[in-house]
């Protein structure tokens, strides 16, 4: 489902997804009411949404949908807001991809594509703010030992216990012991804040390389 009140972006998305098999677009709005009431009814898996919609505003929309829809369908947040802290705001309520509309149109069927296989997706564009907010070094990555680097990158990418162990050919029992090292090690608790540091130590790629784009 796309929500954006212009309807060139929603019409170049649909245009573009109508080509790759397995996408189907079930319904689109250009409104936040319209958007929640749609996707109640449409039950869609991944909504492309606007952060900035007439009547009410996409993270509402957001909010609205998970408390209303079961299961809550995953969400790619369009935004011409250029603070990286937004987008990890975002992220920690719960959004699986976030792309600034400066990034083109590439760029958000990239997301769509990553967050539809389950993973965390932040557009480049974002991604690169973060990090020279952050710093560049990647110093603190030294604190991991190779086997929790890997872990955390996994992590980051948005790959489930499962999906990591079977990447790694280790048990989810390993993974989730790995998880619990890295997550005292730098105090994070939650999903987005790892995807913070794995941007920030490189483990994440922020140049928006194919092979970060899941291609």
């Amino acid at each position: 489902m796309l929500v954006d009140d212009h309807q060139i972006i929603r019409d170049g998305v649909e245009a573009v997804l109508s080509g790759r098999p397995g996408f189907e677009v079930v319904g689109q709005s250009d409104n936040g009411l319209d958007a929640v009431a749609k996707a109640t009814a449409l039950r869609p898996d991944l909504i492309v949404l606007d952060v900035d919609l007439p009547g009410l505003g996409g993270l509402d929309v957001f909010d609205r949908v998970k408390a209303q829809v079961d299961p809550a369908p995953a969400v790619v947040i369009l935004s011409m807001f250029g603070d990286p802290g937004f987008a990890m705001e975002a992220m920690k309520r719960g959004v699986r991809g976030y792309v600034h509309k400066g990034s083109g149109l590439r760029e958000i069927v990239a997301a769509i594509e990553a967050v539809s296989r389950g993973e965390s997706y932040l557009c480049s564009r974002t991604a690169s703010a973060l990090a020279r907010r952050e710093g560049t070094a990647t110093g603190g990555a030294g604190h991991l030992t190779p086997r929790e680097r890997e872990v955390l990158r996994c992590m980051s990418r948005g790959m489930s216990a499962k999906e990591t162990a079977q990447a790694l050919d280790i048990s989810p029992a390993t993974v989730h012991v790995f998880r619990s090292r890295i997550r005292d090690k730098f105090g994070a608790r939650s999903q987005a804040e790892l995807v913070r540091l794995g941007i920030r130590f490189g483990l994440v790629g922020i140049e928006g390389t194919d092979e970060d784009r899941g291609r």
